[in-house]
């Protein structure tokens, strides 16, 4: 995989959990994109760092295509202090106004492929949360999520140099 110095970066696709789906009324198609742009735009951004962007494939060129899969909102669960009688009595109240912390989960799922034959070389499932202060998915806003997808480009490129001995 180290004769690959240069590297395309494929549009970034969102799948949203059908639980999110079957529960709210739309997620917003503008939040959509402004995540799958962000994403490729910090992939772009730090792989640029050591590697050549391009966008015609090479025999030195390989494709990295980005999923961001089983997009949820879920609470954060119980932690003992908070069976605690007065704790108990906050987290209640704070569950029945909606304003019990709640985590965004998100996996991301990436590939990558050789940009002429389209053969799989390298592919990785990762899991990740991020605490974020919403009630409802409707509530979500990409500042909710920039943490995360920052992290997963910085773990791609990470991983590229990992490859090539930087």
């Amino acid at each position: 995989m180290k004769k690959y110095t240069k590297f395309i970066i494929e549009p970034v696709t969102i799948y949203i959990s059908p639980d999110i789906k079957a529960n709210t009324e739309e997620i917003d198609p503008e939040l959509i994109n402004k995540i799958t742009i962000y994403f490729k735009n910090a992939l772009v951004k730090v792989i640029k760092n050591r590697f050549e962007i391009v966008d015609k494939p090479g025999h030195d060129v390989a494709r990295i295509r980005c999923a961001i899969t089983g997009v949820q909102l879920k609470r954060k669960d119980l932690k003992a202090y908070n069976l605690i009688p007065i704790s108990l009595i906050i987290t209640a109240a704070g569950e029945a106004t909606g304003i019990r912390d709640s985590l965004t989960v998100l996996n991301m799922e990436a590939e990558l492929l050789d940009s002429i034959t389209g053969r799989r070389m390298a592919a990785v499932v990762q899991r990740r949360s991020q605490e974020v202060d919403v009630k409802n998915p409707e509530e979500l806003k990409g500042q909710d999520v920039y943490p995360l997808l920052d992290f997963w480009a910085e773990k791609v490129e990470w991983r590229l140099e990992q490859i090539h001995g930087y």
